[in-house]
């Protein structure tokens, strides 16, 4: 009767207030078979990409690396006696001066991971100083281990002048020389990966056991540190 029609138009203009209300600034998609999730997804990538705000990276001028004595490298037992050849960095000195992320500075970086200059300045610093590094670090690759357990960051170029220099020593059968050990990061993280991918600077054997040990040790800690510093998301049960 009239009374029902009354009711049914007041309750129609209650749902087109509430409607108004609710759903201002809200996109309502409409088709004969409903708003499916494909319509869903490209809405909300349309709406991503209004968000998003391009951002580039100033233009740098590239470094020119350094060059030092490698030899030294040899005899030496502790990355720090390497400092009167070429200027080492503590790694949580590269994360304090050199990384504007304030969520990194409070990770435990260990104090025993070095990088030489040529490792970390890949482009030329600002005059003003404040340079924030973190789009111009190379990708962790070659380094060195040391007796101590402290371990050297190298560049490309320096790798390749230590490979030069063990491939000009005689090759020693003694298992107790103390040299560094050049390896790259891809095959010290694998435990089960052979010891001739690791090579003493000396050209005397590797010990298995020296190696990864050296690097997984608790005090050092040194392979989640590195495997972090690299930007990996996967860790080996050994780290």
């Amino acid at each position: 009767g009239p009374q029902k029609q009354q009711e049914l138009q007041l309750l129609q203009q209650t749902i087109c207030e509430r409607s108004a209300l609710h759903g201002c600034g809200h996109v309502v998609i409409s088709s004969r078979h409903g708003a499916d999730e494909e319509c869903e997804r490209e809405l909300q990538k349309e709406e991503e990409e209004e968000e998003e705000q391009e951002r580039q990276v100033p233009r740098v001028q590239p470094q020119l690396e350094q060059d030092w004595r490698q030899g030294a490298a040899i005899t030496a037992t502790s990355a720090q006696q390497l400092s009167s050849c070429i200027d080492l960095v503590p790694l949580p000195d590269v994360v304090t001066r050199f990384m504007q992320s304030s969520s990194l500075s409070s990770i435990p970086w260990s104090p025993r991971v070095f990088c030489t200059t040529n490792f970390l300045l890949s482009v030329v610093l600002p005059a003003g100083g404040g340079a924030d590094l973190s789009e111009h670090l190379r990708p962790l690759d070659a380094l060195l281990l040391f007796a101590d357990f402290s371990v050297l960051l190298l560049s490309e170029r320096e790798a390749d002048a230590l490979q030069s220099l063990i491939w000009k020593q005689q090759r020693k059968s003694s298992r107790s020389s103390a040299a560094p050990v050049l390896v790259q990061l891809c095959y010290l993280r694998l435990d089960g990966s052979p010891t001739f991918l690791a090579q003493k600077l000396d050209r005397s054997e590797t010990s298995r056991r020296s190696l990864f040990i050296a690097a997984s040790s608790p005090p050092l800690r040194c392979l989640t540190n590195l495997q972090l510093f690299n930007g990996d998301t996967m860790y080996g049960g050994s780290s």
